[in-house]
């Protein structure tokens, strides 16, 4: 492995002696991932994690050990590849629970309930290969205990004006440290809070993201149905779980979170100010999605920002 980059969910910092640090999202107190000779509990702000890191030529392998303390489902996600890499899981004693060896640089993927042990991750290739990847593990069941919305920090690629979105302060920080391509924004706005905690919160739904391993940017979106069509169709979309909450319907002191696309750069833009959608509409060629205003959903936003 190279020195890491990281981009989404969560960190994953190797050093060049091949010590590996994997720090948290949000959202789950009962996992710990490790890799290499650095274990670090993720503690209560755990559910997403990510990796960004090169498989270089002459690699045997690269491993990451994980301890799940809680039965749940995780899912496993393997992708950015420019070739072709597959990816398995096994128990404390070696066996192979489950491996994904798709062809080429697909995109590889396991989805599989987990009781609470030790087991390792490996990424590996078959002939001698070098290529980036990410390697993302997302568990199913969110555990955040606040009933408060996070709030959601912005990144814009300087080079192709496209966005990132974290609530995770680990990965906004390490954005900034190691990828000087994203520029950072500050807090967009703040999302709504997790429906799971508490039965008084409604009309609430999760916002998934998606990896578009073709282009490098990242998709957003609050539909079920979008969500399981790009899950089940576009392999060039790697799924790295919920980023954030937003409300169905307006709230008190919510804003709109207008979505547009571009058709030319095969990228959506996402904005809570109704100033800046009419300038990406007017001079960037971006279209309206979603309602005939172009609302996605709604959220909060921190002060001044419209």
């Amino acid at each position: 492995m190279s020195d890491i980059e990281l981009s989404s969910s969560n960190t994953t910092e190797r050093s060049q002696s091949g010590s590996s640090l994997i720090e948290d999202n949000q959202n789950s107190s009962n996992t710990t991932i490790s890799a290499s000779n650095a274990t670090v509990n993720a503690g209560v702000i755990a559910d997403n994690y990510t990796v960004v890191d090169t498989y270089e030529t002459g690699s045997d392998r690269d491993t990451y050990s994980f301890e799940i303390s809680q039965a749940d489902s995780y899912s496993f996600s393997l992708g950015n590849l420019s070739a072709n890499l597959d990816l398995s899981i096994n128990d404390s004693s070696g066996n192979t629970l489950y491996s994904s060896t798709k062809s080429g640089n697909e995109s590889e993927s396991i989805v599989a309930e987990f009781q609470p042990g030790t087991y390792t991750a490996t990424v590996s290739a078959t002939t001698d290969v070098s290529t980036d990847y990410n390697f993302s593990v997302t568990k199913s069941t969110s555990n955040n205990s606040s009933e408060e919305g996070d709030a959601v920090y912005k990144f814009v690629r300087t080079d192709t004006k496209t966005e990132l979105y974290t609530t995770s302060e680990v990965e906004r920080d390490s954005i900034q440290a190691n990828l000087p391509q994203y520029e950072y924004q500050g807090e967009a706005f703040v999302g709504a809070p997790n429906p799971e905690v508490s039965d008084d919160i409604t009309g609430v739904k999760a916002v998934y993201r998606f990896f578009n391993t073709n282009t490098g940017v990242h998709l957003y979106t609050s539909s079920e149905v979008e969500r399981d069509y790009v899950t089940n169709n576009l392999t060039n979309y790697t799924a790295e779980g919920v980023a954030y909450y937003g409300y169905e319907e307006p709230q008190e002191g919510t804003v709109p979170l207008y979505r547009l696309y571009s058709p030319t750069l095969d990228a959506h833009f996402y904005t809570p100010s109704m100033e800046e959608r009419n300038t990406f509409i007017e001079t960037s060629g971006y279209k309206l999605e979603g309602t005939e205003e172009g609302i996605a959903f709604y959220v909060q936003p921190p002060d001044g920002i419209i």
